[in-house]
Parts: C-alpha cells; sequence; structure tokens
C-alpha cells in the first residue's frame, strides 16, 4: 500500500525527514556506542579477557533483527 504524501506540508514532510535522520543516523549510534563501550563494557571486566567477546556476542543479539549481518560484527 503506498502512502499519499501529497496531503502533507513540504514543511511538515522535511521536518519529519529531518529528525528522523537526527535521530536514526547519528543520535541512535552514538548512544549505541556510549551504552556498550562506556556502560557495559566496563561492569564486564570481571570476566577478564573474555569481556571483549560477551560485549560481541550482546551487540549482535541486539541486532538480532539483522541476523546476516552478525558474522560481519563478530
Amino acid at each position: 500500500m503506498l502512502e499519499d504524501f501529497s496531503r502533507y506540508s513540504t514543511a511538515a514532510l522535511v521536518t519529519t525527514w529531518v529528525v528522523g535522520f537526527a535521530v536514526n543516523a547519528v543520535a541512535g549510534p552514538i548512544v549505541e556506542e556510549m551504552y556498550f563501550r562506556g556502560y557495559l563494557l566496563p561492569r564486564l571486566s570481571r570476566f577478564g579477557a573474555w569481556a571483549p567477546l560477551i560485549n560481541t556476542v550482546l551487540f549482535s543479539i541486539y541486532h538480532f533483527f539483522t541476523p546476516w549481518q552478525n558474522v560481519g560484527r563478530i
């Protein structure tokens, strides 16, 4: 089903695109890195040399909605 964008103003469409881009392409990856590297990884240090591997596996599970990319992430 195609959406009829003609019923929306140009300003609304541009604002939606700009905000969506800012959240999905800028803020999302920054927050994700802050969580996995800044918050989670230091708390996994008790696992010693296994900590990076555990962090990588958790990162892959978090991105499970694209399982074909998990091998590349690991």
